[in-house]
């Protein structure tokens, strides 16, 4: 998480463009990191429509 890449592109671009190429409207993870990740990445994108939640979050959501 607090490591910058030097070579090639960074990983959380690379996770953005492969969840906006999927057409998905929300992203999932259990990783604290890889929400962060994923939300800076769309962030970047500018493609903060998409929404990135916590797998327990939409377990939760879906019980109510």
């Amino acid at each position: 998480m607090w490591t910058e890449e030097n070579l090639g592109r960074r990983v959380n671009h690379l996770r953005a463009d492969e969840v906006i190429a999927s057409g998905a409207g929300l992203a999932a993870a259990s990783c604290p990191f890889c929400l962060t990740m994923l939300r800076d990445g769309l962030k970047d994108k500018q493609r903060e429509d998409i929404q990135v939640k916590d797998i327990a979050q939409i377990v939760a959501e879906a019980m109510i």
